[in-house]
């Protein structure tokens, strides 16, 4: 019974936060068309910013791993960091009034090989 309170309890504290953290479910074709592999410090650019992976946090229980991530502007500026999910998406909105959308399509947190995240950036 524990276990099962715990379980729906983590559910629904997850769904609450993928809610209140702007996360959305991406799109399909962004993943199938626009998506990159990117490793543990390797950036990704879109315009004149840059999305660099910091690292995946290691998952335990039932908890899924997220992609540590942090944005910078033309300037090499830190605008924004968070935590993103495999199969969402994350709107950053940005100083000009435009936004940047991050989709974790699918996260790869093995400790014994390079970790990674498939990430397509609109």
């Amino acid at each position: 019974m524990d276990k099962f309170v715990n379980s729906v309890l983590f559910g629904l504290i997850g769904i609450f936060v993928l809610f209140f953290a702007g996360c959305v479910a991406p799109p399909e074709n962004i993943c199938d068309s626009s998506a990159s592999v990117v490793y543990v410090g390797q950036n990704i650019s879109y315009g004149s910013y840059t999305i660099k992976l910091i690292d995946l946090t290691v998952p335990s229980g039932s908890a899924d791993p997220q992609a540590i991530f942090e944005v910078y502007d033309a300037n090499n500026q830190l605008i924004n960091q968070g935590l993103i999910s495999a199969y969402t998406t994350k709107t950053i909105q940005l100083s000009d009034g435009k936004s940047i959308s991050i989709t974790a399509c699918e996260i790869n947190p093995e400790l014994t090989t390079s970790k990674w995240v498939k990430l397509a950036v609109h």
